[in-house]
Formats: structure tokens, sequence, C-alpha cells
């Protein structure tokens, strides 16, 4: 495999690789906790070459990494990507809450080298990564352990696949190399070749999860932390922060992080969203197509740099219309870089090329800084669908549980000039003050619409303007 493990951002000098024999990608679904941590640019697109560490997801917010990950990356933004197997993938983008690093953890040295990632959003998947025991880490060095990364080859260069490399218990040998090297918080790990040589993690592979299996089940061993100084193939083994020995302040992390997230409701006002805190929308005014007034306010979004030909949603009008007999009407009128034509039946025919969108609309209706899930809307073309005039009804769920009114009834169009509208109907919601919206429409071609890294936009302080006279 070609994991390479990036020993610090900042000293990418540490480093150590897999040999060709050894390179093996992944099987689908094999390792749906692998996340991997990208530099962003002010909108909070991912850096074409942004790339920087590996992590593991443990529960549907919490990511465990390397603490040096973190030192190039706390003065920058930066995104939290999931669900990648291929290089090209966009994967499911989050943002990070808070980042915890392990308090006896300092710049410089790789002792306790473990941070902690909080999301803002939850990211729900089949399994997550538990950390093992102590116990079981120490069973399981006597059993050869699997590493997954995204770090570079013994060429340098990152990988178009997640790969994975077999890895065996090197800590004795560690020992003899590593002056500072603690059996009680780290281990190393690697393959010991013919020559002498160690293959194992390498540069940019730091954070990246080292896995073994308990009772059929993938546990968390440790996460890549440094190695030689050398090359990707070198006399040492590679060092890894053994993640056991922290399991009790990983517990007790997660639980102050559920209580502040319960407390706050999650406050967008200081989050980096773009069209959020500082970046206040612009807000207009006119009169819609049947005279009733309104008032809208605009989101622009920035390009994916990182993945290439991908046509990113573009901007996003969100409207309150003047009440009216048939409801108060809510309307999302969505624009992409890569218009669609103003057929009706677009979506129809990409279906018929197994292309069809899946568009989601997340709403988070707040008052003051409270931010509650509200609803949910999903919407899947199919082979026979055309955009009717009046709009196609779309599917409601609720988030976390929470009731959707019966009520509601969104449509979805499509308009002449080629753009997504989203109508909600009255009693959607008792509030739309301050809501905050994500737009994701995803297709099976390469015109995939969205918000650059899956940001929320707003807030949208709209308020339904008086009925005409």
């Amino acid at each position: 495999m070609l994991v390479a493990l990036l020993f610090a951002l900042l000293v990418p000098q540490y480093a150590s690789a897999i040999t060709n024999a050894d390179k093996v990608s992944v099987l689908p679904d094999e390792a749906p906790w692998m996340v991997s941590l990208w530099r962003t640019d002010s909108n909070l697109d991912r850096l074409a070459d942004g790339y920087a560490c590996g992590g593991a997801l443990i529960d549907a917010y919490t990511v465990i990494t390397a603490a040096h990950c973190m030192d190039s990356l706390s003065d920058t933004n930066f995104s939290v990507v999931l669900g990648q197997r291929y290089a090209s993938s966009r994967g499911t983008v989050a943002q990070a809450r808070t980042v915890t690093y392990y308090p006896r953890y300092r710049i410089g040295s790789y002792l306790f080298d473990l941070a902690i990632i909080d999301l803002y959003e939850p990211i729900t998947i089949a399994k997550y990564l538990r950390v093992a025991t102590n116990q079981e880490v120490t069973y399981l060095l006597r059993k050869p352990s699997v590493l997954y990364g995204w770090g570079e080859n013994e060429r340098k260069k990152l990988p178009t696949m997640l790969r994975r490399a077999v890895q065996f218990d090197m800590s004795k040998i560690a020992k003899q190399y590593f002056g500072d090297f603690t059996f009680r918080t780290q281990f190393a790990a690697g393959r010991l070749n013919a020559n002498r040589s160690f293959t194992g993690a390498c540069n940019l592979d730091s954070g990246s999860p080292l896995v073994g299996t308990v009772n059929g089940k993938q546990v968390l061993m440790g996460i890549a932390s440094y190695g030689s100084l050398k090359s990707c193939t070198t006399r040492t083994p590679r060092v890894f922060t053994r993640t056991s020995w922290f399991g009790p302040w990983i517990a007790k992390i997660q639980a102050l992080n559920t209580e502040a997230r319960a407390n706050a409701a999650v406050d967008y006002s200081t989050a980096l969203y773009f069209g959020s805190g500082q970046n206040q929308l612009p807000v207009s005014t006119g009169v819609w197509a049947d005279e009733r007034g309104f008032i809208s306010q605009r989101a622009v979004f920035g390009t994916e740099g990182a993945i290439a030909g991908v046509g990113d949603l573009q901007s996003l009008d969100a409207y309150a219309l003047a009440p009216s007999q048939s409801g108060d009407d809510f309307v999302l009128d969505v624009s992409s870089r890569t218009s669609w034509s103003g057929d009706v039946c677009a979506w129809r025919d990409l279906a018929n090329i197994n292309a069809a969108p899946a568009l989601t609309l997340s709403i988070r209706a707040s008052e003051g800084v409270r931010v509650a899930t509200a609803l949910k809307i999903s919407y899947t073309a199919n082979s026979v669908d055309c955009f009717s005039p009046a709009g196609n009804l779309m599917t409601v769920t609720g988030i976390n549980g929470q009731s959707v009114p019966q009520a509601c009834l969104p449509r979805l169009q499509m308009t002449e000039a080629g753009r997504l509208r989203i109508v909600l109907q009255a009693n959607c919601f008792t509030s739309l003050s301050k809501a905050m919206l994500r737009l994701q429409l995803r297709t099976g071609s390469t015109n995939e619409v969205e918000p650059g890294v899956d940001a929320w936009a707003g807030p949208f302080n709209l308020q339904y303007p008086a009925s005409p006279q």
C-alpha cells in the first residue's frame, strides 16, 4: 500500500512508506470511519493540494487524529472529509466545532500526540471505529494489524484510492532508535523487509488509524505519529500513539462535548460558515409574479477546487413571500455554475443514463443563537419523472427523530432560466427567523451541484412582509 504518514505537517521529513508489493486498495465500505483533513480557502472550499492528515470517526461527532496535525491547521480553515474511496470523490464534508488537545501534548514533541475534533453536524454511518482497551491492544500487537491512509508512496506520490497495509509490532526495535519512545503511550509498527529495512506509514499519513479486530469488530489501536528522518523505506519502524491509554480521557471529552452541544444547541454566529457571522447576506425586496411582496437574501458560494470537473452551487436566493390565502410561501431558488437547460424533463433524461439527481435540503430554524434541527427534504428523480408546472412533491423526513408537520408540502420545480426552485407551503415552520440552510444535489455524472464544502449558508433573517393592501 502506499499509505504514508504526514509525520508532522510542519516536519514533512518524518516519513516512511509501503513498497509496491504491499499496496492494496480498500474494498467498498471496508473503512467507512476513515476521514481526511483538508486545508481550505476563505470560502471553506478544499484546496487542490490541501490534503493534510488522516483520522478516524469514533462516533457521529468525534474524530480522533494526531495532535501535531492540528499544529499547522489551527490557524487556518480546514474541513473533515469522510467516505472517500477515490481521491476524486467529493465525500461527506463536515466542519469542526472544537479541537481539543490532550493536555500534556506540547508542540515540537510527539509524546501524547492525540487530538479530538468535535463536529458541528453529525455524520451518520453504519459502524464507527471503537477505541480499543489497553488489554486488547496488548493482545492485538501479537497479530498483524492494518494501517489505512491517503499518504504518499515510496515515489512521493499521493494515491488515487484509499490504501491499506498489513503491519506488525516493532516496539522493541523502536526503543533502540527513539530515545523518548515509551511503551505506555506509544507502540511501533511496520513491515521488516528482506534487506532489514522497514516499510509502513509515510509522509501525509499522520493521524491515520492502525486497526485490529476483536470478536469480528474493528477497533482503533493507534494513530500514526512519527518515524524516520529518511525516505519512505528506512532502517527504523514508525511510531503510533497508543489510543487505548487515552481511552478514559477520550470518553470524558466526548461527554463534555455532548453537554456543550446540548447547552448551546450550536451557535452559528461565530462558526466558520460562508455567509455567517461577519459575512451578512445581502437583502432585497420586490414584488413576486402574483403581485405578492417579498423579502429575499442571497448566499453566493465558492468553488470546490479540490475536485476537478464539478459544477458547484453558485448561489442560493431565499424568498419570504407576503401571506396569501393559499399559504405563506418560502421559496428557494438555486443556481449552479453548470446550469440546467430549463427542460422540465432534464432530470428524467439524466436518469436514463443512470445519472438521476438526488436533492437534500437541510434547514435549521433558530431563535436567537439557539438552533434546532427542523426538517430534511429529499427528492430523487426516476426514469418517468418530468417537472410539472406546479412542481413535484418531495419526500419529507425529520432529523434526529423530530416530527414533521403533515401540512408541509414542499415542491420542486425547474424554471425557464434553468434554476431549481423549492417551494415550502404553509405550516412547514413556526419561524423562519435566522434559518440556516444547506443544499446538496448529487448526480451520477460530474455535474454535481452543492455548496463548495457542504457548508451551511445563512443566517437568513427573513420575516414575511405585510400583505398588499
